[in-house]
Parts: structure tokens; sequence; C-alpha cells
């Protein structure tokens, strides 16, 4: 290095301590200008440009230094901050690994290494750093965060949970953390919580719309229609350029029969081609209502060549399923909905299904129901529905409900929460069902107020209806804390209820048994056994109802389930009843032919039998 060049490298330096970086720059321009491949040079250009925000300007000057400064972690350090800052995060990647790697008590390079591997959707690789970070930095609420989104992207949204949870802790009005608890919340099918923390991150920062169009898709998925609508409405008024709140706007006009509102909602956006994976799933649901299978595969399938998550992918997929079996493809609508069911990443035992199954029949026997007292018995037990999905769950509480004396609560949390949370309050180390014979009377006393409160709180209505259909696994505890429900339990053919939920987009851990024939095949047994066990010892009322009488002979049907809920049929009233004069737009569960998919189902088809 000449005398000159380091004299001007000295002066660039002292020019920045004394805060003239154009001073210092220039002077790097000057050595530059003399000796281009200069490292300390083009390392001192790099962070000058850096610190001025102008990392496009920085990078060559730092990529070059580093290529031939290796081991200098702060160099490495402003670099990866510099990619960072221009999205080429996985090369910011590479970079964070090794100053962490070389100095592993850098807690800036390991929380900027946790947050890039998030960006690069490696959650498993980012909760491990991201572990270490919070052990070492316990007071850190946007760490906490993180690892709740690592944990979150890996399908665990258990062990998410007390990560936001801690991060709220430490920063409560942080309305984004609120949210992904929300999420969390979601996806364990705590609905309940799961609302109030949607409201929560609402109030905190009312003009977010992307808070507003998940909390709108959220109570869409639980039927609330209108509580959606209003959400998405205001996302609109908040950002009317918004696919996602326009695609939730238009799924309720849907869900409602208006196809042109929902038509005139989405077409402006096809037209500019500003269309997201949720949208493009939205106008997929309208053209095969209106019959233009043809027009929505070309949107999907654009859709399917832009960056994507899995979540995004699967759903395009399952789209792309659905079009093509209305299409009458069904080669073609099976190799989509296959390849969804694969990307949705999730896995399911069969083994531990089984195994619960057994310690439920093996609990909740005759003589166990012969043994135990039940609570006080009063009326408003409320009315179970339970079935797999695809069966009719949905279709039955919506039979009921044009008597105006029975309230449906949708989907209900209250009694699977109970049946997680019994260990805290009983003796021993059992878990679940196995810890139900150490109930006391006055436990039973309380879950059974607790319930009846549940109840309450959703509807003063003479009948309060909970469609859980996940509720058949915990029957038996049902009839011990609400010995005067009633359970109607919803039957489809097999294949045909299986076939229907392998092409169904559940899109949550709980319906992991969905996405593997084998595995639904497995789930399936299960459940029909646990329901004869159910139908043999249950000191319930349980009237079985068939697919078949709710979509062919709606009037028949809802005759039948009323009398037996107590309540009367009055013509006047209810008038006929028919799937026309249900027509509200909600999509009926399609009845996929097991004949034209006998080729693909293999493990299904010994279900038949089972009837």
């Amino acid at each position: 290095m000449t005398q000159p060049i380091i004299d001007t490298l000295r002066q660039a330096e002292q020019l920045h301590r004394q805060g003239d970086v154009d001073g210092a720059l220039r002077c790097c321009a000057d050595v530059l200008a003399q000796a281009p491949a200069h490292p300390s040079a083009n390392f001192m250009a790099g962070v000058l440009l850096e610190s001025q925000g102008e990392s496009a300007r920085a990078l060559p000057h730092l990529r070059f230094a580093i290529a031939h400064q290796t081991d200098d972690p702060s160099l490495r350090d402003v670099l990866a901050g510099c990619l960072l800052n221009l999205g080429c995060v996985q090369e910011a990647v590479g970079h964070l690994r090794q100053i962490v790697e070389a100095q592993p008590h850098n807690n800036a390079a390991r929380f900027n290494l946790g947050r890039a591997l998030l960006d690069c959707r490696e959650y498993a690789d980012a909760e491990r750093v991201l572990v270490v970070f919070v052990r070492d930095n316990p007071g850190d609420a946007e760490a906490y965060s993180h690892l709740g989104l690592a944990r979150l992207g890996q399908r665990n949204p258990a062990s998410a949970e007390p990560c936001f949870r801690a991060a709220i802790r430490l920063n409560p009005k942080d309305a984004l953390t609120h949210l992904n608890l929300a999420r969390a919340l979601a996806d364990q099918a705590m609905d309940e919580p799961a609302r109030a923390s949607f409201a929560l991150s609402i109030r905190i920062d009312p003009k977010n719309a992307e808070s507003r169009c998940l909390f709108g898709w959220f109570e869409l998925d639980r039927d609330r229609v209108q509580v959606a609508q209003a959400h998405f409405q205001a996302a609109m008024g908040l950002n009317p350029d918004a696919p996602q709140a326009a695609a939730g706007l238009a799924a309720t006009q849907l869900f409602r029969g208006r196809l042109d509102e929902a038509s005139r909602t989405l077409q402006p956006f096809i037209e500019a081609q500003n269309v997201t994976p949720r949208l493009a799933v939205v106008y997929a649901q309208l053209c095969r209502s209106q019959d233009s299978g043809s027009r929505a595969l070309v949107v999907v399938r654009r859709a399917l060549q832009g960056a994507l998550d899995r979540d995004q992918e699967a759903s395009l997929r399952f789209a792309e399923a659905a079009i093509l079996d209305a299409m009458q493809a069904p080669d073609a609508a099976f190799m989509a909905v296959k390849k969804a069911n694969e990307i949705t990443g999730f896995r399911y035992s069969s083994m531990e299904h089984s195994a619960l199954v057994d310690q439920l029949i093996k609990v909740f026997d005759a003589d166990f129901f012969a043994r135990i007292a039940p609570p006080v018995e009063v009326a408003g037990d409320g009315v179970v529905i339970v079935g797999m999905p695809s069966s009719g769950v949905d279709i039955a509480a919506r039979l009921l409900t044009i008597n105006p004396a029975i309230h449906d609560a949708g989907s209900m949390d209250d009694i699977p929460t109970m049946a997680r949370g019994l260990a805290r309050f009983v003796r021993g180390d059992d878990i679940y069902p196995q810890n139900v014979v150490e109930m006391t009377s006055e436990l039973l006393g309380q879950l059974s107020a607790a319930r009846k409160q549940s109840l309450g709180r959703a509807s003063t209505a003479a009948v309060v209806i909970d469609r859980n259909w996940m509720n058949f696994l915990h029957l038996g505890l049902i009839a011990m804390v609400t010995p005067g429900a009633k359970i109607i339990h919803c039957v489809r053919d097999p294949v045909d209820t299986c076939l229907s939920c392998y092409f169904r987009p559940f899109a949550a851990p709980r319906f992991a048994f969905s996405t593997d024939l084998s595995a639904l095949a497995g789930f399936y047994r299960g459940y029909h056994r646990l329901m004869k066990h159910f139908e043999r010892v249950l000191p319930l009322d349980i009237l079985k109802v068939q697919y078949t009488d709710l979509v062919d002979a709606p009037e028949t049907a809802a005759q039948s389930m009323m009398a037996f809920v107590g309540q009367p049929w009055n013509p006047t009233v209810h008038g006929t009843l028919s799937r026309e004069s249900l027509g509200d737009g909600r999509e009926w569960p399609v009845a996929r032919s097991a004949e034209r998919y006998a080729h693909r189902v293999g493990p299904l088809l010994g279900l038949a039998r089972l009837g």
C-alpha cells in the first residue's frame, strides 16, 4: 500500500469520525480511482454508503471487500445488514451464520439470523437460533414473538402460544403479537380466546386492514357471515385496493348466493391482474357456481406461478382440484388434490388416534356410567351435533335453525378445552380420558355449571346447538357434564365422506388426518368404532341422521330432528323445505361418486363394508 493511499484512507477515517460522510466518501473515491481493487477502500466506501442508506451502491463495494477479507466479522456484519435491506435474505443468511459461528455471543447477529430464517421460511432453523437468543435475552418481546412465528410455521400452535403470551406480557400494546396469538389459538380450535385476541389487536391498531381481513376469515370459517362481512367492509374502507379485503367481501357475497355482487367485487382485480392466492381461490368458487371453470383455471394456474408459501400453494391446488372435478376430469383433479395434501406438510398418526379410541372405550363403559353420580340435571343442556366432516353436520344445524326457538352456536370449544385442562384439577398424573375417574362431584358440578354458562352466553333460545363435529371424541365427558344433552349423529357413506374430506382445504393441524388416504381410513375406523360403542353405553338420547335424508328430503329430516329436540314443526312458519328454498349461496357438500375415483382411492374402499 503506497503512502498517499494510506494517508487518504486515514483522512477518510478522520472525516468519518467528525461526521463528514461526504468528505470521507470523496477520499474513498480518490483511492478507488487509483486502485479500484483496494479492499480497505472498498470496505470503507461500502460502510459509508450503507450508513447513508444507499445500500444498492454499497453492496458491490462490500461484496468485493469480503472476497478479500473473509475473516473480518465486522465487514461481514455490515454486508449482511446491507443484504437484508435490499431483500437479499438468503444471501444474508449465509453471512449471518458465519458471524454467529465465529462470535457466539453476538446477539445482534443471532437475532438477525433468526429473523432472516423466518423470512426464508426455514422455520426449524429459525426456532433453534431464536431459542438461544431468548434464553440469553428474556426481556426481548420481539424475540419471543419471532420464536412463536417459527413454531407456528412448523404447525405447532400449542408451543407458539406461550411465546406470544410472553411477548404480550413484555409489550402488551403490540397489535401484531395479539394478532399472531389469535392465529395460534384459532389453530387449536380455541375460538373464544382467539376471537378476544383478534378484537384486542384491532382495538390497539384500528387502521390495520390485515387484522380486519384475518378476523373476517376467522369468522367466515365459522359461518358468522354478517360479522365477517363487517370486517371485510372495514378493511376495504381502509384500503380499497387491497385484494385480500376484496376476496373476503366476495366470499361473504358468495356465501349469501349473491353471485353478481361477488363478480362486481372481484372483476376489477381480475382485469388488473392484481390477484393474490386468496382472491384466486374465491374467484374459482365464483366461477364454479357459474359453470365457468375454464376461466377460473387460467387465473388459478397463473397464481400458482408466483412466489408462494406452503399454505398459499396448497389452497390454490385445492381450488384447481375442485375446478377439474367440476369439469369432469377426475384423473387431473385427483393429481391436483394429492399434490395439495402433500404440500400442507401435515402428518398424522393413525396409531395414536386408535390408541385414544381404545382408552375412551375402556374408560367410558357401561359400568362407569352406572357408577357416577351425575350433577343436578336442569333444562338447557343443549343439542350436540357430531359426525365426520362432510357428513352433514352443518346442514343439520341449518335445517334446525329455521325454527326461531333454536340457535346455532357454531363449533363451541368449551368441551374440548375442559378435556385438555382436566389434568390441572384432578389428582394423579393421568391424562384425559383416564383422569376422568378422579373427578370429584364438586368438580363435576363446576364443569356442568360452566357448560351451562357457555350455552347461555351463546343464546337465550330454548335450544342451543353445538356443532363441533369432533365432540364425538368427548361424548363420554358430555354425558357426565350435561346429562340432559341430546345428540344428533350425522352419517354418510364412508367412502364418499372420506373422499370429500380429502378434497377439502381444511388448513389446520387438527385436520391432518384428511391429507392422506390411509390416515383418513384409519381415522374413520376409529370414529366408527367409538360411535358404535357410545350408541351402546351412553346414557344420552342419540338420533342418527343420514346425509342422503338431509340433502334429498330436508323437510322430513327437519321434522324428525325438531321432534327429537322437543320443538314443534309448524308448516305455516317453516314453509316447504328443499335445497332451493334453503339456497342462500352456501355450497352443499359435493357428492363425489366413489366410482369416478375408485382406481385412485384404494385405502378407502375397505370402509364400504362398515356401512
